[in-house]
């Protein structure tokens, strides 16, 4: 028998009152569907993926459709019954299935339900039941019949929006940022707890209030632009920042990001607008400003160059302080490394290597060593370059940043400056000697040959290691010689011996360096 279809007449079981089963002989007019009809039902039931399924109470027979067989998993030759359908639902829906089905026929109400059944490997399948009962003219139910429609991925898309749903709503409510709704008026629907707490206002006054309210006077006519170019359709979304004004009076900057929320046939067009604060990094740009200034305006006041290198690519960014030192413009020096380097005089490159090895090394502080570069006009200028490597976590040398100092000035102060003072010297024994010329220098008839020789050295500048090397000596002996030098020409220091042999013109300076 097709589903769906009764026979003209059948004997139906029914509960009565007091628990007993009454068989009552029933019969129906099978001139109601005709034939063309029950096909093009058939049709529609197939195509739309609809399952069949009739149970007559009083015989306990069940006719399934194929497609009603395959969502209740109905073995091969095995004959439908409430029994494996009970067996297939998932323990967590039989009961309510069982009462839901129990009331349906106790009632004769319409039967709907949606329940899980459980496959074979473990799996669940969602369906979805409609049926109704049939009665007796006298009210007599008979039948049950209806449909069975897989809801599995239907299920499986609510349950995704069910999630979506609830990240959306926790996100609401715990995003730092501030989040709006308003109509295209401006008129507040919703805020979250974040907005609440960076204007100071709740939700339930902000609804009476418009947005543009919140905007100070200064900011407002070019956010309502912004905001009717939105409405119009002239553009997709802005980001504006601009001062609100707090419910307590102070002003606070938020960057705004709104855009449109399309509406259709049952709601009209909202505006979403996600409103940073910004006061507090707005402040810290500012102050940043001024520290650049002021840091500008330090490294000018003490003639200081910035330079900046990459360890890791090996450029050097120089600023237009010290590019000037070497009378270069802005860009005139190649970024990378060679561009600075070239300019280094070659007898000064060994040292400036050796300054930075030993600072990557950690055996100085800060990298620091004087050298000549060479000016754009040719000339030799002296720098004085302080710096410091900075690491990486796993320890790699990664930037160096420092000052570049012009120190020509103080070079030539320290190599013309003894010169200077041997000529003046010089010229004041000269005096004193012209205006009594029998006095004898005490103690210069008494110097050996070798005490005349390394006072000799001493004028030049050399110091008891490069008077050793010169005469052939031990660095002790050389020290002895000068001791003895200031025992008997009684002086006190390194600086009068100095200043004697330069008046007695005994040497001319030199180069030379500190005394060890």
């Amino acid at each position: 028998m097709p589903p769906g279809r009764l026979p003209a007449d059948w004997n139906a079981r029914f509960p009565a009152a007091n628990g007993t089963i009454v068989i009552a002989k029933c019969a129906m007019d099978p001139t109601d569907n005709t034939e063309q009809t029950y096909q093009l039902l058939s049709l529609a039931i197939s195509g739309g993926r609809i399952g069949t399924w009739y149970w007559r109470l009083d015989t306990d027979q069940h006719e399934w459709s194929d497609l009603c067989q395959e969502y209740l998993m109905l073995p091969s030759g095995v004959a439908p019954s409430f029994e494996h359908f009970r067996s297939v639902l998932h323990p967590k829906d039989r009961e309510r299935i069982e009462a839901l089905v129990t009331a349906a026929i106790e009632t004769r109400a319409d039967y709907q339900a949606e329940y899980r059944v459980l496959k074979a490997d473990g799996s669940t399948r969602w369906l979805s039941a409609r049926g109704r009962v049939f009665r007796q003219p006298q009210g007599h139910t008979y039948a049950m019949a209806g449909i069975l429609t897989d809801i599995t991925e239907t299920k499986a898309n609510e349950a995704r929006l069910r999630e979506t749903l609830a990240l959306f709503q926790r996100v609401y409510e715990h995003a730092t940022i501030g989040i709006a709704i308003t109509d295209l008026q401006g008129r507040f629907e919703r805020c979250n707890p974040a907005y609440e707490t960076m204007l100071g206002y709740s939700e339930a006054e902000l609804r009476q209030m418009n947005f543009a309210a919140l905007i100070h006077p200064d900011d407002r006519e070019t956010n309502l632009a912004e905001v009717a170019r939105l409405a119009s359709g002239q553009i997709d979304g802005f980001t504006i920042e601009n001062r609100y004004l707090h419910k307590d009076g102070q002003t606070i900057w938020a960057r705004k990001l709104g855009s449109l929320l399309p509406g259709d046939k049952d709601s009209p067009a909202q505006m979403l607008a996600l409103v940073e604060d910004v006061t507090g990094s707005k402040r810290a740009w500012e102050l940043l400003a001024e520290s650049r200034d002021w840091l500008d305006l330090a490294l000018a006041g003490a003639e200081l160059g910035t330079w900046d290198t990459d360890m890791v690519t090996g450029q050097t960014r120089n600023d237009e302080r010290s590019l000037a030192m070497l009378g270069y413009g802005p860009e005139e020096i190649e970024p990378p490394r060679e561009g600075w380097t070239q300019h280094i005089h070659p007898e000064d490159l060994p040292a400036v290597n050796e300054a930075m090895r030993a600072h990557l090394a950690g055996e100085t502080r800060v990298y620091e060593v004087e050298y000549r570069l060479r000016h754009k006009e040719g000339r030799w200028v002296w720098v004085l370059t302080r710096g410091k490597v900075y690491r990486d976590s796993d320890g790699r040398p990664t930037r160096a940043a420092g000052t570049h100092l012009d120190i020509t000035h103080r070079k030539r102060v320290a190599t013309e400056g003894p010169e200077l003072l041997r000529r003046i010297e010089n010229l004041i024994a000269g005096l004193e000697r012209k205006s009594n010329p029998a006095q004898p220098d005490p103690g210069e008839t008494s110097l050996s040959a070798r005490h005349r020789e390394v006072l000799s050295l001493i004028a030049e500048g050399l110091t008891s290691a490069q008077i050793a090397l010169r005469l052939g000596i031990s660095n002790d002996t050389a020290i002895t010689h000068r001791r003895n030098l200031m025992r008997k020409l009684g002086l006190h220091n390194k600086a009068d011996l100095i200043r004697y042999a330069l008046q007695h013109e005994l040497g001319a300076p030199g180069g030379g360096g500190k005394d060890s």
